[in-house]
């Protein structure tokens, strides 16, 4: 068996597998040396400015490990799973950590991407010159609606409301409710493409072009031609990207994060059209920003897609209803078993196993400490192992 990659969200790698890295440090990044200094060197650095590059080796790598800060200790060494097999360890590699989409992107960038594009397409005059807010929010809804329709999209957002993506536009960032799952956000991002360039004012040399629509477009435009790729290659079962998709996935991500920047620096500094010294703050940069920076690198060695951990969390939705199902027929100090033996009897009937009656007749005995026994016969025949 060859291991090629290992799922992790960012706070899985910082707090279970102790790789430095995390958003409360100095080096806020598990990927390459970055820090939290005003310099090139900075997190918030982006293409060509930024001098912060992803590891080169496992030897580059253990030397940061020894001069870094993990959980308040100094030089603290790599867990035994990223240990050479010398040293005693299992000699993984940092490589094999790649970022996870669902939680980097999905949850995180994305959602700020959108609730940035949404906020602007009401505060400007791209849905058209006057009107309140909430009038120009409806008129936006009705146009995603017709295109989740025309784009055949299943995985869609129910409602739009302004709260919904910028809840106080005079103090606060805009940011997606967190009511709005991560498949939902990512489905959201080509309809919101569609809506924006319909407008077409991003074409230089229109009467109405505005050099602002302009950047806001390129990164709306370029995240969803990410996601095209992304999707494409999950969709025919590939693991490795050709090498048309790695440049696309190069140039698409580095556009969406240098301009995205550019517009967060623009608001700060007040430029551009006389509205935007009106509003509160706009398009937040955050480390999950910094982290999607290099998923370029990541997609020259495997799709991006691989390494997402939408299954792993749909896994623990899973336990979390089976677990919900035993919480009144059975003690708390049983209930434990209770969850193996349900989830142990689900699959083998999901697999053919058994059929649901006897699967039902097994679960109908009793689960207590003086039935251990019974617990260990059945998770020695099910998965060849007992408690």
């Amino acid at each position: 068996m060859q291991i090629w990659t290992l799922k992790a969200d960012h706070e899985h790698k910082a707090d279970w597998l102790d790789v430095p890295g995390h958003h409360g440090a100095n080096n806020p990044c598990p990927s390459c040396p970055c820090d939290t200094s005003a310099t090139s060197r900075s997190w918030t650095a982006v293409p060509p400015h930024n001098t912060w590059k992803r590891f080169a080796s496992m030897a580059e790598w253990y030397e940061w490990c020894k001069v870094v800060v993990v959980s308040d200790k100094v030089g603290k060494p790599p867990i035994a799973w990223f240990m050479k097999w010398a040293d005693g360890g299992l000699g993984l590699s940092i490589f094999m950590l790649f970022q996870d989409t669902l939680h980097a992107l999905d949850l995180g960038a994305t959602g700020h991407v959108l609730a940035n594009v949404l906020t602007y397409m009401v505060e400007s005059d791209l849905m058209g010159a006057g009107g309140n807010k909430e009038q120009k929010v409806k008129t936006l809804w009705r146009e995603i609606q017709a295109e989740y329709k025309e784009q055949d999209i299943a995985n869609q957002i129910h409602n739009l409301t302004m709260s919904m993506f910028c809840a106080k536009p005079m103090s606060d960032y805009p940011e997606l409710t967190t009511h709005i799952k991560g498949a939902q956000a990512r489905c959201l991002v080509a309809p919101v493409c569609a809506v924006f360039g319909m407008r077409g004012r991003f074409i230089p040399g229109k009467a109405d072009y505005t050099p602002m629509d302009h950047e806001v477009w390129l990164v709306i435009k370029s995240l969803a031609t990410f996601y095209e790729v992304l999707m494409t290659n999950m969709r025919n079962d590939k693991w490795r990207y050709n090498t048309h998709d790695i440049k696309v996935v190069e140039e698409s991500v580095t556009t969406m994060m240098v301009i995205y920047k550019r517009l967060s620096l623009r608001h700060m500094f007040g430029e551009g059209p006389a509205w935007v010294a009106t509003v509160g703050p706009r398009w937040k940069w955050t480390s999950k920003h910094h982290h999607v920076l290099h998923i370029p690198d990541e997609a020259m060695l495997q799709c991006i897609h691989l390494a997402w951990c939408y299954m792993c969390e749909g896994f623990v939705g899973t336990m979390k209803k089976v677990g919900e199902s035993c919480s009144n027929a059975y003690k708390a100090a049983h209930r434990s078993v209770a969850i193996c033996r349900k989830w142990a009897m689900g699959t083998c009937i999901m697999l053919g196993f058994v059929s649901q009656d006897d699967a039902s007749q097994d679960l109908a005995y009793p689960v207590g400490p003086e039935h251990a026994d019974d617990a260990d016969t059945m998770a020695e025949e099910l998965f060849g192992m007992g408690s």
